[in-house]
C-alpha cells in the first residue's frame, strides 16, 4: 500500500513539473544569434595600434608609429547580429555578469547592433542576449572576452581625440582604473556648441561624466566657452600651456622666444584639487586638439600614480601624430623636441628630462619627481595626491 501511494505521488509530481515548471526549463530560444562569440577574445585595438604597443626596440617603435599615421584607430566597433523572429523591436542586453545586473540596454528595429568600444573595457568578459517584443521572444546568452590593453579609445561624433586614461600599470604592479578620467579635444567650435546629441548622451549618461576641465584660455582660444556643453556637468576653466612652459626655469630665445607660464602652477593646483575629491568623478579634461596641453596633464596624473615613462610615452604617441622627439634617420633625436616653430611647440621628452633633472629625488623615480614638483612648485597638498592615488589605483 505504501509503495502504491509513493508511485502515485511520484507520477503526480512529474505531471506538475511538466505542466508548471517544464515550460521554463525546456523553453527554447526563439531568436537565433548570427554573431556567436562562444567566449572567444575580441581585440578592441586596431592591428597597427597593437603592433605599436608590442614594439620593444626604438627601431620597431618608429616603424610602428609610421604605420599608424593614416589609420583611424578610434572607431573600433563590435557587431552583434541575430535573425528576425517577427518582432518589430528588439532590446539588446550587454553586461559584465551572467545575471545581467546593471546591464546596458539598447533598443533597435534592426537585427544587428554595432557598438563602439565606449561601453567595453579591455580585459573583461561580457555577456549578451536579445529579447524581442513578442511574449517569449528571446535568444540564448552568448559571451565574449575583450583582449587586455592599456588604451581605451572612445568613439565620438563631434569631439576629437577622446580616450580613457586608465589601463596602464604602475611600477609597483597596480593598475590605473578605467572609467574615471577621460581626455580629449574641444567640445565647442568657433563659439558654437558643436557637441552632437549622441556625444551629449555619451558623456552625460553612458560615461557618466560629472566634471569638465577646460585647459584653454578664456576668450582667446576657447571659442568663448564658459560652461559645459554636457547636461548637468560641473565646468572648470584652468588655463595651461604645455610641456616646458610648466617649469619656472624655462626660458629660451632660439629658435622661438619662449618662457615659463606663471599661470601653470595655479591651474595645476586647481586640477589636482578637483581630482582629489571623489565626488567629482568621472572627469573629462581637454584643450583644443586633445594632445599637447591635455598630454601634459595626462603626464602629470599618470606619472604621479606611478606609470613608467616608457608607457606614458606610448600613451602620448597615440595622440594626433605627436612623437617624443624628432625622428632623424629612423631614430628619435636626443633633444627631446619634435616641433618648435610658430605653429606649435611639442617637447615631450624634454619635459621628462627637465622633470627628472630639476625635481628628481633620491629614489630616482619619475613618480617621486612629479610629486616633488607638484608639492614644491604648484603647492598641491600631499593629502590630495594620496587621495588621487586611492581613487585612481586598483
Amino acid at each position: 500500500m505504501k509503495m502504491n501511494v509513493f508511485l502515485v505521488l511520484v507520477v503526480a509530481g512529474l505531471l506538475v513539473l511538466t505542466a508548471c515548471g517544464g515550460k521554463e526549463t525546456t523553453k527554447k530560444p526563439t531568436i537565433k544569434l548570427i554573431t556567436v562569440f562562444d567566449g572567444t577574445t575580441v581585440d578592441l585595438c586596431e592591428p597597427e595600434v597593437r603592433a605599436y604597443l608590442n614594439a620593444e626596440t626604438e627601431e620597431d617603435q618608429v616603424k610602428a608609429i609610421r604605420e599608424m599615421e593614416n589609420v583611424s584607430y578610434q572607431n573600433q566597433t563590435v557587431l552583434f547580429a541575430w535573425e528576425s523572429d517577427g518582432s518589430s523591436e528588439y532590446t539588446v542586453y550587454i553586461a559584465d555578469n551572467q545575471e545581467f545586473e546593471d546591464a546596458y540596454e539598447f533598443k533597435t528595429a534592426k537585427t544587428e547592433l554595432k557598438k563602439e568600444a565606449e561601453i567595453l573595457i579591455p580585459g573583461t568578459t561580457y555577456y549578451w542576449k536579445v529579447v524581442g517584443e513578442q511574449e517569449g521572444s528571446m535568444s540564448r546568452v552568448d559571451s565574449l572576452k575583450t583582449l587586455d590593453a592599456p588604451v581605451r579609445f572612445i568613439t565620438t561624433d563631434s569631439i576629437p581625440n577622446v580616450r580613457d586614461i586608465g589601463g596602464w600599470k604602475t611600477v609597483d604592479g597596480k593598475k590605473v582604473k578605467y572609467g574615471l578620467v577621460y581626455r580629449g579635444g574641444k567640445t565647442n567650435n568657433a563659439g558654437v556648441n558643436s557637441c552632437s546629441l549622441y556625444d551629449n548622451h555619451l558623456f552625460s549618461m553612458t560615461l557618466g561624466v560629472e566634471t569638465e576641465i577646460d585647459l584653454r584660455t578664456q576668450d582667446s582660444d576657447d571659442g568663448g566657452q564658459s560652461n559645459s556643453v554636457f547636461d548637468d556637468v560641473f565646468y572648470y576653466k584652468t588655463t595651461l600651456t604645455q610641456y616646458s612652459y610648466i617649469f619656472p626655469s624655462f626660458e629660451q630665445n632660439e629658435p622661438m622666444s619662449r618662457s615659463y607660464d606663471k599661470r601653470s602652477k595655479y591651474s595645476i593646483r586647481e586640477i589636482f584639487r578637483v581630482l582629489a575629491d571623489e565626488e567629482n568623478y568621472p572627469v573629462m579634461f581637454h584643450c583644443n586638439a586633445g594632445a599637447d596641453r591635455t598630454g601634459t596633464v595626462a603626464f602629470l596624473i599618470n606619472g604621479v600614480l606611478g606609470v613608467p615613462y616608457k608607457d606614458l610615452t606610448r600613451d602620448f604617441e597615440l595622440t594626433s601624430g605627436r612623437y617624443r622627439s624628432a625622428i632623424v634617420d629612423g631614430a628619435f633625436s636626443e633633444g627631446g623636441v619634435m616641433q618648435d616653430n610658430a605653429d606649435n611647440y611639442i617637447a615631450w621628452d624634454k619635459m621628462y628630462q627637465t622633470m627628472m633633472t630639476e625635481y628628481g629625488t633620491e629614489d630616482k623615480t619619475l613618480a617621486s619627481a612629479i610629486e616633488n614638483y607638484l608639492v614644491t612648485v604648484c603647492k598641491v597638498k600631499e593629502e590630495e595626491i594620496e587621495s588621487l592615488k586611492n581613487i585612481m589605483l586598483e
